[in-house]
């Protein structure tokens, strides 16, 4: 599961889920294709390349500043990649 928290809460377009392997696996997808997830990277302040550096770290280092990123209760939004382990299904209802 990928989750990008503001501070105004969690949205259904703030969290994007995905079978993986792993978190890197994830990071990788974004070095490889970093456009879709252009805006989360810049306002959790992972990578903003209208402001700092062209490309796009390599998926370990994305991974670090992933880990790293905060909501400061203004303008930066906390981006993480947390692993399901486990998926409780509800009892059919009818």
């Amino acid at each position: 599961m990928v989750t990008c928290v503001c501070d105004e809460g969690v949205w259904e377009s703030s969290f994007k889920v995905f079978e993986a392997e792993c978190r890197l696996d994830i990071a990788r997808e974004i070095y490889r294709n970093p456009e879709p997830w252009k805006h989360w990277l810049e306002v959790s302040k992972v990578w903003r390349p209208s402001y700092e550096e062209q490309d796009c770290p390599p998926p370990e280092v994305l991974l670090r500043r992933i880990d790293a990123s905060t909501i400061d209760g203004d303008s930066a939004w906390a981006f993480r990649i947390h692993e399901i382990k486990t998926v409780t299904r509800l009892a059919s209802l009818t």
